[in-house]
């Protein structure tokens, strides 16, 4: 018997299993897909290595990234990061230089943009609003003109209508509140809105969660691969037996912890007896958008510039555009090279299922932008995820809190993760979030002591 059930063998998974296995406990993990890694993956193909989309190994918590380096045994490349913008058809680097900015940056635009912030500024000391949504926070602190230039069609593009998004969006993915804190972030010593340097595997992302893998298996822990739980039967306030099903069906009694890092409503979905009707009606209005990977692979050793580079106009189709070679050169051929589009969709949008039509979209927006030589491409190739980036629409934390109040009533099973929280996070966050869990589990702490801990994940915020 496992002291320890988890579900998904995503980022979060691995690290938790990791932790615990370090320190005596043994877990295993039930996956669905054939391979680890979840949505921090990368996929062998041909003579490459692709992830499933750019990730960067950076954080600004305590102690993660000397953890990073512990358990991948010191291995992992150090990178200065080079990003960009691209506006009204200029590359600007970002965050802004102020020695480059004035010669980047389109002097109308700048003028408008100015004048809306002194507008914005005016406007919160005359006539000071409650700041609710993704539109009211960037327009008061960025003016209208800087609004509708750098963030309104992003928020269409990834999320949504940005007048029915939180602020609570706003402020993870921005952490520079107005113009003059965006302006000076580039002369901070703690990064707020981006890295000067990351870490990186050299071979891919994806040998974070390999590694993990292997140092789980090593401490005799296991890993179901294409296998996924069927039924969590639930008794007295506890979990009493997990059923999956893989190459046959087998049932595990009595688990000391259940950890569940998968879809909040998939795992409702999973509990015996059925939650209640409200509850899940809460968790199935916590709505995720796909996203399209569409990898551009090209005869030349590099592409861009730039590790990525960002496109808020709504004229481009994608939203990122990186060169992973840029990360590390053992991802790619000598002498070639590709690069990832990043197409956020809503499931129903034709595009979503139509990869030709998707890809000719693609490459005529690229041509746009005149930033690759498209006599250099070989091939292309789409990959897809349904639930990728979490809503934050005007009622999802209420929704949340109904969702985790009566999982709270089931002493033994931990919901963590992107998909699991409903949280916007990144891979520090992930590793955070299960080294806290983990710390929780070994100190026998209880509910309230992880409801305590769980908290602090609400201030996690995105640096790119």
């Amino acid at each position: 018997m496992s002291d320890t059930v988890i579900l998904g063998a995503g980022i979060s998974g691995l690290y938790t299993g990791f932790r615990l296995s370090e320190r005596g406990k043994k877990t295993m993990l039930i996956e669905k897909s054939p391979t680890v890694g979840g949505m921090a993956k990368s996929m062998p193909y041909k003579d490459y290595i692709l992830d499933f989309g750019p990730h960067k190994i950076y954080s600004v918590l305590p102690g993660i990234m000397d953890e990073y380096q512990r358990f991948m045994d010191n291995k992992l490349l150090t990178v200065e990061k080079r990003n960009s913008i691209f506006l009204e058809g200029k590359r600007i680097q970002f965050p802004l230089n102020l020695m480059k900015a004035p010669f980047q940056i389109n002097p109308f635009s700048a003028l408008k943009c100015g004048v809306g912030f002194g507008f914005a500024t005016l406007k919160k000391i005359v006539a000071p609003r409650k700041i609710k949504t993704y539109e009211d926070y960037f327009i008061a602190g960025f003016g209208t003109a800087g609004y509708k230039l750098i963030f309104r069609d992003l928020a269409f593009k990834v999320w949504g209508d940005p007048k029915q998004l939180t602020e609570e969006l706003a402020r993870k993915r921005v952490q520079v509140p107005n113009v003059l804190a965006l302006a000076t972030s580039f002369f901070k010593k703690k990064p707020t809105l981006s890295a000067k340097e990351f870490l990186y595997p050299k071979h891919g992302f994806g040998e974070l969660a390999d590694t993990l893998a292997t140092k789980i298996k090593k401490r005799k822990g296991s890993i179901a691969l294409e296998s996924q739980a069927t039924k969590i039967a639930v008794k007295n306030g506890k979990v009493a037996s997990i059923t999956y099903r893989g190459k046959k069906t087998k049932t595990i009694k009595n688990p000391e912890n259940v950890i569940s890092t998968i879809y909040v409503p998939d795992l409702l979905n999973l509990l015996a007896p059925k939650p209640p009707r409200a509850v899940m009606h809460a968790a199935n209005k916590l709505r995720f958008r796909g996203l399209a990977l569409v990898f551009i692979f090209l005869d030349q050793p590099h592409a861009l510039e730039d590790h990525w580079v960002f496109f808020p106009e709504k004229k481009y189709v994608f939203n990122r555009v990186s060169e992973i070679k840029r990360f590390g050169s053992g991802v790619a051929p000598k002498g070639k090279t590709y690069i990832i589009a990043e197409v956020t969709l809503d499931l129903d949008d034709p595009l979503f299922d139509d990869d030709a039509a998707l890809t000719k979209r693609v490459l005529a927006d690229l041509e746009k932008t005149k930033l690759i030589d498209a006599t250099k491409i070989t091939e292309t190739m789409v990959k897809k995820a349904r639930r990728i980036y979490p809503i934050y629409d005007l009622q999802y934390r209420e929704n949340l809190i109904t969702v985790l109040k009566y999982l709270d009533k089931i002493d033994n099973l931990y919901t963590i993760g992107r998909p699991g929280l409903f949280n916007y996070n990144n891979t520090d966050h992930c590793i955070d979030t299960g080294m806290k869990l983990a710390d929780v589990i070994l100190a026998n702490g209880s509910r309230e002591d992880w409801m305590l801990v769980r908290k602090s994940f609400n201030a996690y915020s995105i640096i790119d």
